[in-house]
């Protein structure tokens, strides 16, 4: 398959990019921070078959850039992970009262609009006569009004917004999957002071989801394919 993957730079994204080029997809591995070392060791894990490009969810020149370089490169895209996210310093202590407005802002610029902002980009290089296409948002089981979760108010915030993007593209959109997944509270940089699953389980159920068809009925899922409330 033809894949590409914003926010490649570390944890989940970049080990699910490692993933799929080992299972041997030709891979795009969209970087935010970006230079020509890292393309020349992305791309020499599987010369011919790797991609790296530069890629911002407050850019949408980057996004649509690099679909169109990879469509160029490889031909169709199959699966697209819009993985690019964003938890600020001051979520991490501060209540709703006191969320610095500037970090509200940057997170729902990448978490939640930049997934719309992904869709735009690459949807016209989607592969949509076999319905075969899926565009997957990695999002948060804490962007639910199901659940009340004191924690990262401002984050929770723009992961409700990007689920219900995701909600709009996936009853309007009817060529290609929607899903938004919730990865699971994984060790990483990102999710280590809350972590309930290593990194790996993560993955492992990933790269089910982006390689089958999901079994599940609904478009919020858990890394495992199981629906989750809204």
């Amino acid at each position: 398959m033809n894949i590409l993957i914003v926010g490649s730079g570390r944890g989940i994204g970049k080990t699910l990019a490692e993933r799929c080029i080992q299972r041997g997809h030709r891979v795009g591995v969209g970087l935010l921070h970006f230079d020509e070392e890292k393309r020349q060791t992305w791309e020499s894990k599987s010369p011919g078959n790797v991609l790296a490009l530069h890629t911002d969810g407050r850019n949408q020149e980057t996004l649509r850039q690099a679909a169109k370089v990879i469509s160029e490169r490889f031909g169709e895209i199959n699966v697209v992970i819009y993985n690019a996210g964003v938890l600020c310093d001051g979520d991490r202590v501060n209540s709703i009262v006191h969320t610095d407005l500037d970090e509200l802002h940057i997170m729902l610029e990448v978490n939640a609009v930049g997934i719309l902002s992904c869709f735009q980009s690459v949807y016209p290089y989607m592969s949509r006569h076999d319905g075969k296409g899926k565009f997957i948002a990695v999002t948060a089981g804490g962007g639910t009004f199901y659940k009340e979760d004191p924690i990262f108010p401002a984050y929770t915030i723009s992961k409700t917004a990007a689920n219900k993007i995701v909600h709009v593209l996936k009853n309007q959109v009817k060529d290609v999957e929607v899903l938004a997944v919730h990865p699971g509270r994984v060790n990483t940089d990102m999710g280590r002071t809350t972590y309930q699953i290593e990194l790996d389980e993560s993955i492992d159920g990933l790269q089910q989801i982006v390689e089958n068809p999901v079994c599940s009925k609904g478009w919020f899922i858990d890394y495992k394919g199981e629906s989750l409330p809204i």
